[in-house]
Parts: C-alpha cells; structure tokens; sequence
C-alpha cells in the first residue's frame, strides 16, 4: 500500500497567501487612519483640558493673567503643548505634552487668523478683557522677561471678544475647539 502525504499543494498555498494579502490590504489603511484621528483626539482633548485648567487656576487665584498655555510650533505644525505659570513673573512649565505635527489654524468666528506668519510660539489664556492670544517669533517668555517683569498680557498682540476656534489636521482627520466668549472657561470641540 502507499502512504499519502499529507501536505498542503502549492494552490492551497498560493490561496491561503492570497487571502491574508487582501486582509492586510484592508487592514493597513485603516489601521494607520485610526491612529491618525488617535493623534488628533488626543491633541484636542490635552489643550482642551488645559484650557479649562487656565481658566480654573486663573479664576481661583483672581488674576488678570497668569497661566498660560505655550504651543510650539514649526513650519505651522504643533510640536508641543505645554501649560505655563507666569504667576511671579517667570515661566515655569508645570505640564509638557509632546504632540506629532498637527497641522493648527486658529479662527475668530471664521475668520482665519493664524498661520498668518512664520511664528514659533502660540500663547493662549483667559483674561477679564476676553480671550488672550498671541504669536511669537521665538519663545516669547526669554524676550518678556527681559523687558517687562510685571506681565506677560502686555506683550501679547491681541484680545479677542469673539469666538476663538482652533483646528488641529492630521492630513484628512481634523478636530475643531471652541473657545465661546459668551461663556469663559467652557470649551467645546468639534
């Protein structure tokens, strides 16, 4: 009597293979697409945190200003996002969050207003006077406090009395935060 081999033949191979090439192909992009909105997500939801904490600590210390958050950016991709006390006149950064560029426009009502110019740093904080913004060349708190001990507010180049949007991309996923004036320290995101 002869004895069968039991292997597999090379169609049944060649089909198996095949078969896991079409899954992987399904897969891959969708697997890299989920991390991409992973990474705005998360993005939005660590400046909407700090916003909320700017607005809080700002609030229980009864200051005009004082807590800021820093957004480093380069080629208007964020880099970094880091949450500021400027209380006693110097920068300490009291949270960094490393972020992977995320390409940010920051919009009063729908008007664009940044990315505007070749900017490094992006300051953001709650005020008595509105929402506080500004723009800086380099990181604006070496120059500060150099020529002005007191605040970092008079520095910054804008108040705005509008609706502050910013909208973070990660190719196509994006999210939007909302700053409404109507009620400080609320953020919504989008």
């Amino acid at each position: 009597m002869k004895q069968k081999n039991k292997a597999f033949t090379l169609t049944e191979m060649a089909i198996v293979i095949s078969i896991i090439a079409i899954l992987l192909g399904i897969a891959i992009p969708n697997i890299i697409s989920m991390k991409k909105k992973a990474e705005v997500d998360r993005a939005i939801n660590i400046l909407a945190s700090l916003l909320r904490e700017t607005y809080d600590k700002t609030n229980q210390a009864l200051l005009s200003d004082g807590y800021y958050i820093e957004i480093i950016v380069n080629n208007n991709k964020v880099q970094q996002i880091n949450f500021i006390d400027f209380t006693d006149g110097t920068k300490k950064v009291v949270k960094t969050f490393d972020v992977n560029n995320l390409v940010i426009k920051i919009y009063e009502n729908d008007t664009q207003l940044l990315p505007t110019s070749n900017y490094k740093v992006i300051y953001l904080t709650y005020t008595k006077y509105g929402i506080l913004y500004g723009t800086f060349a380099n990181n604006a708190f070496n120059d500060v406090t150099s020529i002005i001990s007191t605040s970092l507010t008079s520095k910054i180049n804008y108040y705005s009395n509008k609706d502050i949007k910013i909208e973070l991309a990660y190719s196509d996923k994006k999210k939007t935060l909302i700053m409404p004036i109507a009620s400080p320290g609320r953020v919504e995101i989008k």
